[in-house]
């Protein structure tokens, strides 16, 4: 596997474990059971992740298009992610009552 394959991967895999569950994903992507987050993990398949699942976990999750830039690291992602969040909150429209 190429090295940016594996980043992809575990890029993936970071993300999955720490924001969101499995079945937030089904819910968000409309899978019908866990094994397409399954085929997502997928570590011989890095390419399984779209960029229209980049583009659903922005929106979805406030996971930034950023991270997934080959220069980011998995030890950077917190980082950029809580920033991107507390971005996202501070910019939001009021809710209306």
């Amino acid at each position: 596997m190429r090295e940016d394959d594996k980043l992809l991967s575990q890029k993936l895999d970071y993300i999955l474990d720490h924001y969101m569950s499995a079945s937030d994903v089904a819910r968000a992507f409309g899978f019908k059971s866990n094994s397409m987050i399954t085929a997502m993990r997928q570590t011989n398949n890095p390419k399984v992740i779209s960029k229209l699942h980049k583009d659903g976990l922005e929106k979805y999750f406030n996971i930034p298009l950023s991270i997934w830039d080959k220069e980011v690291t998995i030890e950077a992602m917190p980082t950029i992610i809580q920033s991107y969040q507390n971005h996202q909150k501070s910019t939001a429209p009021p809710a209306p009552f």
